[in-house]
């Protein structure tokens, strides 16, 4: 109390940004282009980019978070970065194995493809799962259309947890049945391609480009990206003591404070979730606690692979574990293990992608483990095809276990889908000070109303704030 007194003696920031992940850059970016220029990014990790982390690995950099544009109109991402991105397949696209070492039967894993795409385009608004529908409109055409031929429909019934592995890694969540139809939700596509890559170039390039720095691919962003002494790294914030007049206070778990007339706070939905009740002081207000319980937010791992040699051919691979082969494998983390795709322009680096609630049990063991884990599910589905050699070195993503993240990012629910405000909304509602004025703000994925869960929202989001500020100031 008696150094929100003191504040005289110290230094005011104008503003503090907490992360500095893709809504932290772009606030910072904003803010300086407007002008203000007593602006500092507090960041608990010892890089910047948040869940976006690209890393040079093989050939070219791969994305161990954000890495995929959706749709072009209206994308902030294609209007500032069009030249480094190209199409990519989809995992619709995939070459189906079964767990028994052969490949699907092509009329079964073409039509269920088509059904997952032609259901990704579907805007029937109706309040209920993406499982819940999915699995209804799965028995009425893939089901109906086998029920005489009873050894397609055992191969077809296997697909499904595939299929839920597909709108796991597009939406989030650990099972489908607690995600709602995308078409009943507040988000909204940008029309175009809705699978766009990074050409290797990797997703920081966005975060370079409104960094003002010109993007290479023997440069990362890792490196000596800080615009000046703008950014601190390995900042841990433990603190935000706020509604004592017009400064707050911010504390760090390495003993330094700071001070600023206002707070922009870009953690994810996870760390809001975790530690709100530690780091706000006083405590949220009831409806952003109350939201915070109910917001869709869970994980997905990634495992990038490199090889001395590229022994596979076409890219990606779906992976179908069938009843009569999936008993014998051993570990059963092994059967969240569905996708494998390519790395653009890097011929040797494969990516196996792991979803559902066992994903937090993986992060917690070895690269050994996971490695030898893998090799076992290579071998059971690709060795009759191809002569497989083992990764000279593997990456794991470890987002769930990681403090600073505590998972990927945010969905919608059955339980959001009821409330009369959005969550999305009720977290960007800015906390005011004793005399009305806001004073801390939110900003991050899960703050956009119709783009959470991507990077185009959170950089949305960065400027939203960092407008909303210079809005402020301009009335004062």
């Amino acid at each position: 109390m008696n150094s929100i007194k003191n504040t005289k003696q110290k230094q005011v920031e104008d503003v503090i940004i907490v992360g500095a992940g893709a809504a932290g850059i772009a606030a910072l970016s904003k803010l300086l282009d407007y002008g203000i220029e007593n602006v500092k990014i507090l960041e608990a990790e010892n890089r910047i980019g948040g869940r976006v982390h690209s890393i040079y690995f093989g050939d070219a950099y791969v994305d161990l978070g954000a890495e995929e544009v959706h749709g072009e109109n209206g994308n902030i991402i294609v209007e500032l970065a069009k030249q480094f991105l190209n199409e990519k397949k989809s995992l619709t696209e995939s070459i189906c194995y079964c767990s028994k070492g052969n490949k699907v039967d092509k009329d079964v894993s073409e039509q269920i493809m088509k059904l997952i795409e032609d259901f990704c385009e579907d805007d029937s608004k109706v309040d209920k799962s993406i499982g819940h529908v999915f699995t209804e409109r799965f028995s009425e055409t893939i089901l109906k259309k086998y029920e005489n031929d009873p050894s397609k429909i055992k191969i077809a019934t296997s697909f499904l947890p595939l299929c839920e592995s597909f709108f796991s890694i597009l939406e989030g969540p650990y099972s489908w049945f607690d995600v709602i139809l995308e078409s009943a939700s507040n988000y909204v596509d940008c029309k175009g391609d809705q699978f766009i890559g990074w050409n290797g170039y990797g997703c920081k390039t966005i975060l370079e480009i409104i960094m003002g720095k010109n993007p290479k691919r023997d440069d990362s962003i890792d490196e000596e990206i800080h615009y000046g002494n703008k950014i601190s790294l390995g900042k841990v914030v433990k603190k935000i003591s706020w509604n004592r007049g017009s400064t707050v206070r911010i504390e760090c778990d390495d003993g330094s404070s700071y001070f600023t007339k206002y707070v922009i706070f870009t953690p994810s939905v996870g760390v809001l979730r975790e530690k709100h009740k530690e780091i706000f002081e006083p405590c949220l207000p009831e409806k952003k606690q109350h939201v915070l319980q109910k917001i869709g937010y869970s994980n997905v791992m990634k495992v990038a692979l490199r090889f001395k040699n590229k022994w596979w051919n076409e890219v990606p691979m779906a992976l179908l574990w069938t009843e009569d082969h999936s008993e014998d494998i051993g570990n059963s983390w092994l059967k969240s293990i569905h996708w494998l795709m390519g790395a653009p322009e890097n011929p040797n680096v494969l990516v196996a992608w792991l979803t559902g609630p066992e994903t937090t049990s993986v992060e917690k063991l070895s690269n050994d483990e996971i490695k030898n884990g893998i090799m076992k599910v290579l071998d059971k589905f690709l060795a009759n095809d191809f002569e497989i050699s083992e990764p000279v070195e593997i990456i794991p993503t470890r987002w769930h276990s990681n403090p600073n993240f505590r998972g990927t990012y945010s969905y919608e629910t059955l339980e959001t889908c009821k409330l009369e405000i959005p969550f999305q909304k009720t977290l960007e509602e800015p906390l005011r000070n004793e005399e009305g004025h806001p004073i801390v703000l939110f900003a991050g994925e899960a703050t956009h109303l119709t783009q959470y869960s991507t990077v185009n929202g959170a950089i949305l989001s960065g400027y939203r704030e960092a407008e909303r500020i210079v809005g402020i100031r301009n009335k004062n």
